[in-house]
């Protein structure tokens, strides 16, 4: 999760768009699923595919959910605004 939040964060910083931010986080997620799932098979002989897959969900959930609230905040300021 603190992966796909830096990556949101730089994506602000550098003013890049929100689907190289969510595609970041995916690969990173799969990244790093394909390293626990190796490990759970030295350590389990199974893979436990559905907490993989949980894991990648809440990689990409985080930085998408950050984006919605900054930008729900930012466009609520706006209408608040008196012209």
């Amino acid at each position: 999760m603190a992966i796909g939040a830096a990556i949101l964060l730089a994506t602000l910083i550098g003013k890049r768009s929100l689907s190289l931010a969510l595609a970041g986080a995916l690969l990173a997620g799969v990244t790093m699923e394909v390293l626990d799932a190796r490990d759970d098979l030295r350590s389990f002989g199974l893979w436990r595919w559905r907490e993989s897959l949980a894991d990648i969900q809440l990689t990409i959930a985080a930085p998408l959910l950050a984006y919605a609230f900054t930008t729900a905040k930012a466009a609520w300021q706006h209408f608040r605004t008196p012209p």
